[in-house]
Order: C-alpha cells, then sequence, then structure tokens
C-alpha cells in the first residue's frame, strides 16, 4: 500500500517525538528544533515527554528526516514553549582537500575558523536514525559513541 502526500507526517518545530530503545524497555524524547536539529532527552524513569523535556538535552543532533516522516520516531507532543531556550550548539566543518582548512557552521551561517576553535566542537554531519539509537544506547551506558569517536578532527 502506497501512502498519500497528504497523509505523509511531518515534523514542525516543538513536536517532540518519542525513541524506543531496546523494545519497549528503555526510551528517549527528541524536541525538533530549527534547522533539523534535534535535542535528546533521557527519557528513563520518566512517564511523558515533559517529564523528560525538565532534564538538560543529553546531546544535540541534526537527524534525517525520515526519522519522524517515516514514523519510526512517533510524534508524542508539541511544547513549543518548552523547547523555546534551546539552541543547540555550532559544530564544525573541514575541508577534506585542505584539512587545516575549517568552518564554524551555527545558526545556518558559516565562518571559517581555526583548528583550535573546532577541537571542542562536533563534526558537522546529518545523523540517520538507527545511528542516532545507538549513540542514545551508548550515552546511557556511559560510553563515547563510535560514531563520535570516527568524526573527531584528528580521526580523518
Amino acid at each position: 500500500m502506497t501512502e498519500s502526500k497528504n497523509s505523509r507526517i511531518r515534523r514542525r518545530v516543538g513536536d517532540v517525538v518519542s525513541i524506543l530503545l531496546d523494545g519497549k524497555h528503555e526510551i528517549a524524547y527528541a524536541a525538533i528544533l530549527e534547522q533539523s536539529k534535534f535535542a535528546v532527552f533521557d527519557g528513563r524513569d520518566v512517564s511523558n515527554a515533559e517529564g523528560a523535556l525538565q532534564r538538560p538535552p543529553l546531546f544535540y543532533v541534526s537527524v534525517m528526516n525520515s526519522a519522524v516522516t517515516s514514523g519510526r520516531w512517533p510524534i508524542v507532543a508539541f511544547l513549543p514553549e518548552r523547547i523555546a531556550h534551546l539552541q543547540a550548539p555550532p559544530t564544525f566543518m573541514q575541508d577534506p582537500l585542505r584539512p587545516e582548512k575549517f568552518q564554524i557552521y551555527d545558526r545556518g551561517t558559516m565562518r571559517p575558523a581555526t583548528r583550535a576553535e573546532c577541537e571542542s566542537l562536533e563534526r558537522t554531519a546529518v545523523w540517520d536514525a538507527e545511528h542516532v539509537e545507538d549513540r542514545i544506547r551508548d550515552t546511557y551506558a556511559g560510553k563515547e559513541s563510535r560514531i563520535v569517536q570516527s568524526m573527531h578532527i584528528d580521526a580523518l
């Protein structure tokens, strides 16, 4: 069965999605921010999205639209007032042909940067849902994600 364009799930800033991990035993929530950014929250030991959003975000990440539009991460709340203060940190970009050349991406703009400015930032990337889920599991387990490690400046 094919889905018509009109019945397609659309995401919007302020939507909160649930992310089920390992069946139904572990859960996280993510608030949709501007420019495909998500703020991911610990959903363990809370009864709903509002409870999770009272905690600080575990991390911020850009995610493919399909995570939401496919229904993999269902929208469970619309809480724009609860996320209005959230702002994803800047990320860095490194020129693959000239690895000594860096830029910082922040809220839709890019500017030249030094390596030192970028060392504490995450690499600019748009993640698949599965990789975000792996990162959440790693965070819950108290370890750094393999994918985050692979995107450090010195990893390339």
